[in-house]
This record gives C-alpha cells, sequence and structure tokens, in this order.
C-alpha cells in the first residue's frame, strides 16, 4: 500500500472528504468543515519535455491539504485516541506492534505512526 493510500484511507476514517471537481483539481473537507482547492492551475504537462504529468492522486491532495499522519505524531495519536488499536513494543528491539482484534489486523513496523496508519487503513479496506 503506498503512502498516498494509506493516507487516503486514514482521512477517510477521520471524517475528512474529498472530490475531484470538474475543472480538474481536488476540493479537500477538513471534519470541521474547511474546504481546502488543491491543485487548482497545476500544470498538465512539462514545460520542457513536454511530457503529460502524474495526476494528483487524493492522497496527495490531503497531504498538500496538512493531512499527514504518517508524519505527523499528532494525528497519528488523534487515530489511536479514535479507534484504539493495541500497541506493543518488541521486547529486544525499536519495532511496534499494533493490531486490532475486531477485524484480524496486525502491522509491525520499525515507526509507530506508520504501524497505526497501516493499522487503521487496513482496518477501513476490510471494513467495506
Amino acid at each position: 500500500m503506498t503512502d498516498s493510500e494509506i493516507t487516503r484511507r486514514c482521512a477517510e476514517a477521520m471524517g475528512w472528504k474529498y472530490f475531484h471537481s470538474k475543472h480538474g483539481h481536488w476540493e479537500i473537507d477538513d471534519p470541521n468543515g474547511t474546504r481546502y482547492p488543491i491543485g487548482f492551475g497545476a500544470p498538465k504537462f512539462d514545460p520542457y519535455s513536454g511530457e503529460k504529468l502524474a495526476e494528483l492522486t487524493a492522497g496527495d491532495a490531503l497531504i498538500q491539504s496538512g493531512y499527514a499522519p504518517l508524519f505527523d505524531d499528532a494525528q497519528a495519536m488523534a487515530l489511536w485516541k479514535r479507534f484504539k488499536p493495541n500497541v506493543y513494543k518488541e521486547h529486544h528491539g525499536e519495532r511496534f506492534m499494533v493490531s486490532w482484534r475486531g477485524y484480524e489486523v496486525e502491522i509491525i513496523d520499525d515507526d509507530l505512526n506508520r504501524a497505526i496508519c497501516l493499522c487503521i487503513a487496513q482496518m477501513q479496506t476490510t471494513k467495506k
């Protein structure tokens, strides 16, 4: 799962909304109702090579709007507080295990934020 996909699924779990406008940019609504237009006026082609640029994904637009729980400790902890997955630290290492028994999800990673986000993202996948 890419960082963009993980971010998108975590944002959905936290109540963020998004849609791709008919004008080609993303409209991102945070849980408080603040709207962020992202990618408005972004170039579609590389000005030097003329090659078509990759389109901005929903996850990338969410990161640009300021939602990045993979890198933001407070946002990762907000996910933990809302869903309360079990978090354990291995006895002889720096790795974390995050599990969610109701969805049979278990993640082991060196980065606590990534482990929490992956757990919530996989939970969102199995929920649907």
